[in-house]
């Protein structure tokens, strides 16, 4: 039996989507599925299995959060504050530099690619990278603090300092997609429109 043009393209689509459900279904659902089986065991890091224990670790979980001094309350107002603060940031970032690479002519292509490239590098390398550079003694920030007079800083030992320093690092590693999608939003207004807000007078705030 003979596709027709139609048939071919639907066949192609389903193929190319495919692909890419099979790599969210790997990256994605098989790591969340796993996790989940593994918070119902007492599970051995090293030996890669744990005996089944039910909702005991649940259990745990609940009495701990209800402790004065709780691990699991500490997390939680931590991912709160990082979430309040980390996405606006994120956000007002990304639409910032988009609104400046609007206006580079010049090697437009190669300051896209250059705050993309982070999102793309690895969670590993990055915490390499950032590690090193926060490093109390050896790091590159405390060498240039340390040269200009200033005294070191604990940037991930200091408890108010940790939490800033893991906000700013993620908000750089993710700031390139935000900034792809807000370039592509602002490259479909048409130029006409700024051109007649120009002449009526229109200053840059008002142009944003």
């Amino acid at each position: 039996m003979k596709l027709t043009l139609r048939q071919r393209q639907v066949v192609w689509a389903y193929i190319f989507m495919s692909v890419s459900l099979l790599f969210f279904i790997v990256i994605r659902w098989y790591p969340t599925i796993l996790a989940f089986n593994i918070s119902f065991r007492d599970w051995n890091v090293f030996a890669g299995s744990g005996e089944w224990t039910g909702l005991e670790n649940y259990r745990d979980l609940w009495e701990d959060a209800l402790k004065p001094r709780s691990a699991v309350r500490a997390a939680f107002w931590n991912t709160i504050r990082y979430v309040a603060f980390g996405v606006p940031l994120q956000m007002v970032a990304a639409l910032g530099v988009a609104l400046l690479l609007m206006q580079i002519r010049r090697l437009s292509g190669f300051f896209r690619a250059a705050y993309f490239v982070p999102f793309v590098t690895s969670f590993v390398a990055v915490a390499f990278v950032w590690n090193w550079l926060f490093a109390p003694q050896v790091g590159l920030i405390n060498q240039i603090l340390s040269a200009l007079g200033l005294p070191m800083q604990m940037f991930l030992r200091d408890p108010d300092l940790a939490l800033p320093s893991i906000t700013f690092v993620a908000v750089w590693r993710s700031i390139g997609f935000a900034i792809i999608i807000f370039l592509a939003g602002l490259q479909q207004i048409p130029d006409m429109y700024y051109e007649a807000a120009r002449i009526d007078g229109a200053n840059a705030w008002q142009l944003f």
